[in-house]
């Protein structure tokens, strides 16, 4: 009888995890499409400043960045190491998508950023692009 308890509180399990699933819907799991490639900033400024430069860039850049249909998602990162180090990184469906961003509409974005955070705050040090060539689990072709 214990066997039929254990059998059905597994079913019934399994299908409180499918329901879960189901109602994440398409936009949680809109940020694990896999990138082609992704973009990688690492910014420096005065110790201390990195979360008003974050905060800043989540108000103007990453609203922006969002309304681009290649664009997946966005990382902020701390040095552990060294303080007012912030690297971003970008992940992006295609580099053409990420190109499509003009320099007019990203200009824009600058000038409001640098209203909240002034650009001799900080500085870019690298910009580096990565090609997505597979993750865990994956077989790399």
């Amino acid at each position: 009888m214990w066997t039929v308890g254990i059998c059905l509180s597994l079913l019934l399990s399994c299908a409180n995890r499918e329901k879960k699933k189901a109602t994440n819907g398409p936009k949680t799991m809109e940020k694990y499409r896999k990138p082609g490639v992704i973009e990688s900033l690492e910014f420096h400024m005065t110790p201390g400043e990195e979360d008003g430069f974050i905060l800043a860039d989540k108000k103007t850049w990453l609203p922006f960045l969002q309304t681009y249909p290649a664009f997946i998602r966005k990382e902020y990162w701390k040095d552990c190491k060294k303080q007012g180090v912030v690297r971003i990184v970008i992940y992006w469906e295609s580099l053409s998508g990420w190109k499509s961003v003009t320099d007019v509409e990203q200009q824009k974005v600058y000038d409001n950023f640098h209203k909240l955070f002034p650009k001799e705050n900080y500085e870019l040090r690298s910009s580096t692009q990565y090609k997505y060539v597979g993750g865990y689990g994956e077989t790399i072709k």
